[in-house]
């Protein structure tokens, strides 16, 4: 019995220690350890920078100038600019925002405050203070005077020195009057047939027009346009920044002389022994006055009157909106001059220079030459200057037609006097184009070139004023 307890014990046992072999086999469960994350930590940007200011719709393009220290900024447009409206383009930091945004046309005749904004903007507000400084220039143009040569070019020199600051050969003789300038570009006729548009900053070619024949006629710009004769017997408008044709106009006969554009009518003659006046926007004939001689005299406008002289040796004044004559002053002698007015007085001349009452057509008075006067009078310091017709050019007293100083030249002076700042300029056919002193008429300095300066000139001084001889529609 005893023996049966101790294996019935043992077996017990055995069954013991092999289920708790077993159970040891057995996976113990375990809690899952749940993995420990760090948000990843998002820098703002701290960017806020101006890189890039421009006004884009100007031409060309103006870039201003950024001072990154003082967060100032300048920008140089040209003369004419409307600058109480400009739309600038801004270029700043990315993620950053800007105030007043990029594109919004601003009034920079003042300062004008962005701020820009960075992406961190809760904690940093950063002020862009931009000091505009918009300054009128003309294409860097610094009293400059222009003019054409019978060599074919068209010269620009520093007006106060005289240095050669660029020269445009049109490939013939240029006989096309007196330049004409606006916003930076220069307009000139040529006896090649064509009519130019060139930079005045370079002396490059902005573009060309071809007529039916020689230009021999100034161009003058008004509203967009150049309008200009040629010996084709048409008057042309031009799209001032491209060349393109907006109309034509056809005359009797071959036109010689500048046209002059005031409150949008055209007036020009031809020699069909017509003065006419056109419609500026669409070449339609409003009125045409009939002479009995070719009129190689550009009209002048002045107090609704147009003055003009003819081959028919008449000085005329028409009303200017009817065409109809108001006096006719008869000077014995054919006139290819145009005539120049200043304060009521008409100045013209052929063997004589006249003074002659505007309004009435009295003679003022008279200066005998010795020869013939060819190129028109320019008035300013109370003085007449004129080609004297004697190798020589004249001042004279506006009231009285007294000889106030006279400057010997080497030949016959063939182009019409610009007076600019105190400097008188003329050219002349022994290939010389001349400075001198308004008031005395010292000389200030000449260039020579290998041809006769037959054509008057324009000067743009500093300021952007532009100054034009008498032989030019411009000149009112």
């Amino acid at each position: 019995m005893k023996n049966l307890t101790k294996i019935l014990v043992a077996i017990y046992m055995a069954i013991m220690m092999i289920a708790v072999a077993c159970k040891k086999d057995e996976p113990t469960p375990t809690t899952p350890i749940m993995p420990t994350t760090t948000p990843p930590v998002v820098t703002k940007s701290t960017a806020k920078d101006i890189s890039k200011f421009s006004f884009a719709a100007l031409s060309p393009v103006v870039d201003a100038t950024i001072d990154a220290s003082t967060k100032a900024i300048t920008a140089t447009v040209p003369a004419g600019t409307d600058v109480t409206k400009l739309v600038p383009t801004i270029t700043f930091s990315d993620k950053a925002t800007i105030s007043p945004a990029t594109g919004v046309a601003q009034d920079f005749s003042k300062e004008v405050s962005y701020t820009v904004t960075a992406e961190d903007g809760g904690m940093v507000v950063y002020k862009v203070n931009m000091k505009v400084t918009v300054s009128v220039v003309v294409n860097a143009l610094n009293d400059v005077v222009i003019s054409g040569c019978y060599d074919g070019k068209v010269y620009a020199w520093d007006a106060q020195t005289g240095t050669l600051k660029w020269s445009f050969d049109s490939g013939r003789i240029t006989n096309g009057g007196v330049p004409a300038y606006n916003e930076g570009i220069v307009y000139v006729g040529s006896e090649n047939t064509y009519v130019y548009a060139i930079d005045s900053k370079t002396g490059s070619k902005k573009w060309e027009f071809k007529t039916g024949n020689m230009v021999n006629s100034a161009p003058m710009y008004y509203k967009g346009l150049i309008y200009v004769g040629s010996l084709d017997s048409k008057l042309y408008a031009l799209d001032a920044a491209n060349g393109s044709k907006i109309w034509e106009f056809v005359a009797g006969a071959k036109i010689e002389t500048n046209p002059t554009v005031v409150n949008d009518i055209v007036y020009f003659g031809s020699n069909d022994k017509k003065l006419y006046a056109l419609d500026s926007k669409t070449g339609v004939k409003k009125w045409e006055y009939l002479t009995s001689g070719d009129i190689l005299s550009s009209p002048t406008f002045y107090d609704n009157s147009i003055y003009f002289g003819g081959v028919d040796k008449n000085l005329y004044c028409l009303d200017a909106t009817t065409g109809a004559k108001k006096w006719a002053f008869d000077s014995g002698y054919l006139f290819v001059t145009s005539p120049t007015i200043a304060n009521g007085i008409v100045y013209i001349g052929n063997k004589k220079l006249y003074a002659v009452d505007a309004k009435t057509g009295i003679k003022k008075w008279e200066y005998d030459v010795k020869n013939y006067i060819t190129d028109d009078a320019q008035v300013d310091n109370n003085l007449v200057y004129f080609d004297g017709a004697d190798n020589k050019f004249l001042a004279v007293d506006v009231n009285t037609g007294l000889l106030k100083w006279s400057f010997p030249t080497d030949n016959a002076v063939y182009g019409s006097p610009v007076v600019a700042n105190g400097i008188v300029y003329v050219g002349e056919a022994a290939f010389k184009f001349y400075a001198l002193d308004a008031v005395n008429g010292t000389k200030k300095w000449e260039y020579k070139t290998t041809a006769s300066f037959t054509n008057g000139a324009c000067v743009i001084d500093k300021n952007g004023k532009v100054f034009y001889s008498g032989d030019s529609g411009m000149q009112q």
